[in-house]
């Protein structure tokens, strides 16, 4: 029936069909591309997984459909990236994805971002993986000779090594590659393989996984895979790193080091030392769902990369329902301060030029005494002050903020202005913004285009009374050259 066109995708014209499955599989992409904040929270892979069996029925509907559908199914692919347990299924999937990539280029070139989990690599391997890898290396016009139960390129059983070389040769098919995402978690307990007689530590699948999986050198020097790797890899341009701590031996993976990365995440936890040692250069930084306990939590990283330009922080480790609700466990609150942060980053990071502070369940009075007016080249910044100030349920709302403590902290050059919260939380925005437009209409912050208010709550919990609060509140900016738009409200001035 798939080389059919059936009625119903007749009756619509083909840029309709286009947006609306374009929407559909924008929202739930896993990478969370166009949003006003990158996603921070466990990545919904049972979205994704049930997107994927909707476009695969919608594939099986009709030929128009499936042209239209085909191609977004191909944009991103996870292979169990932060789940608690294994995908069992992921020989299959992986076997089934290099099958496609070989033989449909089309398809291939579609593919921009994937996530990965090492576990996958060391779990029960029952596929034939032979048949794969020769389809992927003659597309890739290299012949591949696979690894011997006896080969030294890899410790491991054999049949691993095969699912290495795989995944390897998977990646290398899509030329168009700019996201890898690992989950590389080292705390977690990786089985001894069988007639192995040293023990295959956390640190060894990690270093073998990346270094193997990404084609990295396995020579001791690495200086002849090097080159040849970076060329294979020039067009990725962001890496994502789940839980990566210290190892008890040194990694050997520094070939990243060659890589033009431009953009790492950095999700759970890190160790300073083995982050600065992956990747040399970063222009963007995100640190998601991890408790900054002191400033030298931060210092290494932003003193190896001072060049940066995008400074994302999302200190605090809550789930998304906790940050909606005002709760959090007083076991996770952030122990750094937001004016020993901005020290940290006015000594490391002048050419600064978007930053986004999480400031949830931060005290008031520490949050408002913040200044950024001495980072001269910054241009967007977005506030994040869900719940400010508030540690639990009951406890009682903060004193007012003083009425300026917007325009003190904000820099003099400007131009996009975020505030993230609750929708309850933006009445106590309010002093702050129209002390804000005084200072507009006294030629203050030049450069301000635009100002962003955005809640977490949907706009279905919203009645009429809500959204005509919503319209008068953006009435104290008319008469300024500036767009103000409430996301989610519908309103926009």
């Amino acid at each position: 029936m798939a080389g059919k066109t059936c009625a119903t995708a007749q009756l619509l014209p083909t840029e309709i069909w286009l947006s609306i499955i374009e929407n559909l599989y924008e929202s739930t992409l896993i990478s969370r591309t166009g949003t006003v904040v990158p996603y921070s929270g466990p990545l919904d892979l049972t979205s994704y997984s049930r997107t994927l069996r909707t476009f695969s029925n919608l594939c099986l509907t009709c030929q128009r459909l499936r042209d239209f559908a085909q191609p977004l199914m191909y944009r991103e692919f996870a292979f169990g990236y932060g789940q608690r347990r294994t995908d069992k299924l992921w020989e299959g999937r992986l076997v089934s994805l290099a099958t496609t990539l070989a033989t449909r280029h089309d398809l291939a070139a579609q593919m921009t971002h994937v996530f990965l989990d090492e576990r996958l690599l060391h779990g029960a391997l029952k596929d034939d993986l032979e048949p794969a890898i020769q389809r992927a290396g003659s597309a890739l016009a290299a012949p591949m000779k696979l690894p011997s139960p006896a080969s030294s390129v890899s410790p491991g059983p054999c049949q691993w090594r095969r699912a290495v070389l795989l995944l390897s040769l998977t990646l290398r098919l899509m030329p168009n590659l700019t996201h890898i995402a690992e989950d590389v978690s080292l705390r977690r307990v990786v089985p001894k393989p069988r007639n192995q007689g040293e023990v295959y530590g956390p640190e060894k699948v990690l270093d073998e996984y990346v270094r193997s999986a990404l084609d990295l050198s396995n020579s001791e020097t690495g200086a002849e895979d090097c080159g040849r790797t970076s060329g294979v890899f020039r067009q990725v341009k962001s890496l994502e790193f789940m839980t990566v701590f210290k190892p008890r031996t040194p990694l050997l993976f520094t070939s990243l080091r060659s890589w033009n990365v431009e953009t790492l995440t950095l999700r759970g936890g890190f160790h300073a030392a083995v982050v600065t040692a992956i990747v040399a250069s970063v222009k963007n930084l995100r640190i998601m769902n991890y408790r900054l306990r002191s400033p030298q939590s931060l210092e290494p990283l932003l003193a190896a990369w001072g060049s940066l330009e995008s400074f994302y922080l999302d200190s605090i480790p809550t789930s998304r329902r906790s940050r909606e609700i005002g709760y959090i466990d007083p076991e996770y609150d952030s122990h750094i301060t937001p004016a020993e942060l901005v020290d940290l980053l006015s000594k490391s990071c002048q050419a600064l030029r978007h930053l986004h502070l999480d400031l949830s369940f931060v005290d008031f009075q520490q949050a408002t005494t913040i200044s950024l007016n001495h980072f001269t080249k910054m241009h967007t910044l977005t506030i994040s002050a869900n719940s400010f100030g508030v540690s639990g349920f009951n406890q009682p709302e903060p004193p007012e903020r003083p009425p300026d403590w917007l325009t003190r902290a904000l820099p003099g050059t400007i131009e996009v202005l975020t505030l993230l919260g609750a929708g309850y939380e933006f009445p106590k925005y309010k002093a702050g913004l129209l002390a804000l437009r005084g200072a507009l209409d006294a030629g203050s912050f030049p450069s301000l285009k635009r100002i962003r208010l955005a809640y977490f709550y949907y706009p279905d919990f919203w009645g009429p009374e809500d959204t005509s609060k919503m319209r008068r509140f953006l009435d104290m900016f008319a008469g300024v050259d500036v767009k103000v738009t409430i996301r989610g409200s519908g309103c926009e001035r």
